[in-house]
């Protein structure tokens, strides 16, 4: 990864060697790093809003846990807990729901059931939706933050964007709706019962959702795009400063 306090070191002194003041330096050095810093911050914000598009869909609770972190010079897009693969095997549900079961005639075991509904698609779009107004909302406000920041750093080599050190979706996935969980204004009763096969009825479906190669592939992506949009935005600034 390329070091943007670094690129930043060297631009301050060739434009010192083609005769720049060190505050003339330090004015075009300023005025670079608020581009690194702003480029970096979107580079990273799209890479997070990607990984919560691709994965929203498999499991909210991926959104809850995927964050943008510094370590050294790089970003990578990560989970709090460190793991990527959020797949769930399918779960027998019906000896938990026999518990303090009634006892029927025959002198097996039942119990009535409200159901409540699974998360649905409309539910999973919204909580994707708030994920990615989150991201959003951290990408404006640390813009916001990087005439002071980069006013501080004048007259260092600090790197710009030295400051972030992460991004989340700051938001609490709306958890599955577990059909065991009692609900007031429930309409729909199922009866469970011993009689009936545990490995068939009342089985929690499971669900496909390993993040990691999606994953691999979104940090690859962002680290040669912040190394190419370093390299630009110094170039650039070389470029346009009396041919340096």
């Amino acid at each position: 990864m390329i070091d943007a306090g670094h690129e930043l070191d060297n631009l301050r002194v060739r434009l010192m060697q083609k005769g720049f003041t060190p505050e003339e330096a330090e004015m075009v050095c300023d005025a670079a790093a608020g581009d690194i810093r702003n480029a970096v911050l979107d580079l990273v914000s799209d890479a997070l809003s990607e990984a919560v598009q691709e994965g929203g869909s498999k499991s909210t609770l991926f959104i809850e846990e995927v964050m943008a972190v510094r370590d050294g010079a790089i970003f990578n897009i990560t989970t709090k807990s460190g793991r990527t693969d959020f797949t769930e095997a399918p779960f027998p549900m019906l000896p938990r729901l026999l518990q303090n079961a009634k006892v029927s005639y025959d002198g097996g075991l039942y119990k009535r059931i409200p159901m409540k509904n699974k998360i649905s698609e409309d539910s999973k779009a919204k909580t994707i939706e708030k994920a990615l107004a989150s991201i959003n909302k951290q990408r404006e406000v640390l813009k916001a933050q990087k005439d002071a920041r980069v006013a501080a750093q004048r007259g260092g080599s600090a790197d710009p964007i030295e400051d972030v050190h992460s991004m989340t979706t700051e938001i609490v996935a709306a958890e599955e709706k577990r059909m065991t969980q009692i609900e007031t204004n429930a309409t729909q009763f199922r009866t469970a019962s011993s009689k009936q096969d545990p490995n068939s009825k009342w089985v929690r479906s499971g669900k496909k959702a390993d993040m990691t190669s999606s994953l691999n592939k979104i940090n690859s992506g962002l680290h040669d795009s912040i190394d190419a949009t370093i390299k630009n935005i110094i170039d650039a600034y070389s470029s346009n400063s009396g041919g340096v």
